[in-house]
């Protein structure tokens, strides 16, 4: 019979559900005693027991100190379906299939979803977040850190921790780890935003780091879970072949080896630090192979080549649905669709110009045709599962309005707009491009679409506004932390890692007011009620901002669907680019 697994999140992912709260509560343990005058905030922590699983609870964090919870769901708690769960069959290999490569397989450089991916089952963080981006948890720091002022943060290291060859994890992995982030000579893709806000770090002996802020950082907690300061070993790093036939890690699995354009094979890790009373992980070996094709992916999953694919074509996700020999899983999903403009050059330095051509898009259009539900047309900059989400922040299909830009910057039929647009291969960037080209010709523009391999349009896009030539590119957009940061500031502030406008940046448009909202907006943290609450008006205001001026154009929010051989157990699919496989088996 077929099992179909279709549970999508329409509840706010910040939020773990109050049951869950009420249960651990439930089990008893002494409560901790409240510190005298003490600061409370609301956070999502997850506490490791040494003997237990993971336990996921919303509690009080007091400021300074932590409370930690030590209780343990009674068996009672467990729901029935998971005590008549088959019994878990360890060893194997599990084959995923994916359309693209990795970027790179070094965490500071920009790794791309399928990096990513890899990166999160074979290095860990001092923080880590879980595969749906709600929960942040301590990882090889043993706990949240102690924060006696708001410039300072105090992390103590489990001990024991081993990297994959042997070696213990020390304070001077983590401190080396963070300098290759702090030091441009390492060219880390994201190091700006940890080089703009740490001053210095101490490492005051084995298993102690302190970090020492610039400035009040909301967001530090999430750039430490982040996916780029994963510690990795000094003496590893350093080689010429890091990243390449080289890896340093301590998580449930090890790269085995890279063969770009083919394959990437991970291993069972036999001394992982984190692997239970259930033993993780519990596969031998995880092959991410790469297809460039559909047709040959859904050939490969057919045949038993492979047994999970990651990234099926839209219009084929309800036919896996009705075949009883597969597994479906659906989740919403932080991917987008953008269609940035280069700024920097004419006709794009034109705000008349970028406002009309988003006005004369059918975000809707594309949405029902090469979606087939599986999206929603974006407005603001956030996907509508997020706290900060405001529906009513919208760009209406306008074609008259867009018609009447144009007029006013200069273009008619005697003298149309003309552009090219570059979108990825795949064909649904290419398929996107050629429906947007159909679109804008109902109001006199005239698009050359020209699609572009993934990694190098990525790179034709991150350099200066002098060395890219082109006028507008469409990818897709994954924001890392899913924090309101990283689906704003990263994408369209002056210093975002992921602005590929130069909108404020030198050569491209400018608008000073909508950096100064931005900033203000990005100064309330995630975690925090109170803070979010000032925080959501704000970042519908910017983002009205960001409509109008229009330097870039966010189209669409995916869902994220994964399809599945039927022995595939304990799969889950991933939110973001996280994706864990300690837990998953094969039933074979």
């Amino acid at each position: 019979m077929k099992e179909e697994i279709v549970s999508l999140r329409t509840a706010q992912l910040w939020v773990v559900l109050a049951v869950v709260a009420l249960i651990v509560a439930a089990c008893g343990g002494q409560a901790a005693p409240a510190p005298a005058t003490p600061q409370v905030v609301k956070e999502t922590v997850v506490v490791e027991k040494e003997v237990t699983k993971q336990v996921e609870v919303e509690v009080t964090r007091v400021v300074p100190k932590l409370i930690e919870v030590t209780s343990t769901p009674n068996a009672s708690a467990s729901p029935t379906a998971e005590a008549a769960a088959p019994a878990v069959k360890r060893g194997g290999k599990l084959v995923i299939l994916n359309r693209a490569s990795p970027k790179s397989l070094v965490s500071i450089i920009d790794p791309g979803k399928p990096g990513i991916g890899i990166l999160h089952n074979t290095q860990d963080g001092l923080l880590n977040f879980n595969e749906t981006y709600t929960t942040i948890y301590p990882a090889i720091a043993k706990d949240f850190p102690e924060n006696p002022d708001p410039l300072t943060y105090i992390f103590h290291l489990r001990e024991g921790v081993k990297f994959h060859d042997g070696k213990e994890v020390t304070s001077a992995d983590v401190e080396y780890t963070f300098h290759r982030l702090l030091d441009k000579s390492y060219g880390a893709t994201f190091g700006q935003v940890y080089r703009d806000n740490i001053d210095s770090i101490e490492t005051p002996d084995k298993y102690t780091v302190i970090f020492h802020l610039k400035q009040e950082w909301p967001l530090f907690l999430s750039f430490v879970g982040g996916n780029h300061p994963k510690i990795v070993e000094k003496e590893l790093a350093e080689k010429p072949e890091y990243g390449k036939s080289v890896w340093s890690g301590t998580g449930p699995f090890m790269i085995k080896e890279w063969v770009p354009g083919d394959h990437v094979t991970i291993v069972r890790n036999p001394n992982y630090w984190n692997a239970g009373t259930e033993g993780y992980p519990y596969l031998d070996e995880v092959v991410f192979r790469e297809i460039p094709e559909a047709s040959a992916e859904y050939a490969a999953l057919a045949a038993g080549e492979g047994d999970v694919i990651t990234e099926p074509e839209f219009k084929d996700i309800t036919r896996f649905q009705d075949d009883p020999k597969y597994q479906v899983s659906v989740e919403p999903s932080s991917d987008s669709t953008v269609l940035v403009f280069n700024t920097a050059r004419p006709p794009f330095d034109d705000q008349k110009v970028r406002l009309a051509i988003s006005k004369g898009i059918d975000r809707q259009e594309i949405v029902d045709t090469l979606f087939f539900g599986y999206a929603t047309p974006a407005g603001d900059f956030f996907p509508p599962f997020h706290w900060a989400h405001d529906d009513s922040v919208t760009m209406p299909y306008d074609p008259d309005g867009a018609k009447q830009l144009l007029k006013e910057a200069g273009y008619d039929e005697s003298h149309p707009l003309k552009f090219t647009l570059m979108p990825r291969t795949e064909a649904l960037f290419a398929d996107q491009a050629v429906l947007i080209q159909a679109q804008l010709a109902k109001i006199g523009v005239q698009v050359d679409v020209k699609p572009v391999e993934y990694t190098t349009l990525s790179g034709m896009t991150a350099g200066k506004s002098s060395e890219w030539a082109g006028d507008a590119g469409l990818y897709r957009i994954t924001p890392l932390r899913g924090t309101a940061f990283e689906f704003s500031y990263y994408q369209y502030g002056a210093k975002g890692a992921l602005n590929r406008t130069y909108f404020n940046q030198e050569g491209g448009f400018q608008d000073p007011a909508f950096e100064k909202a931005l900033q203000e907006a990005n100064s309330y943290s995630d975690y925090d009620a109170a803070q979010r609450e000032k925080a959501a008006p704000l970042y519908s205001e910017v983002s009205k901002m960001w409509l109008e001026d229009a330097p870039g154009l966010l189209l669409n929010w995916w869902a994220n669907a994964d399809i599945l051989r039927p022995e595939v157990e304990g799969w889950v699919s991933a939110v973001g680019d996280i994706m864990s496989l300690k837990q998953v088996w094969v039933d074979k």
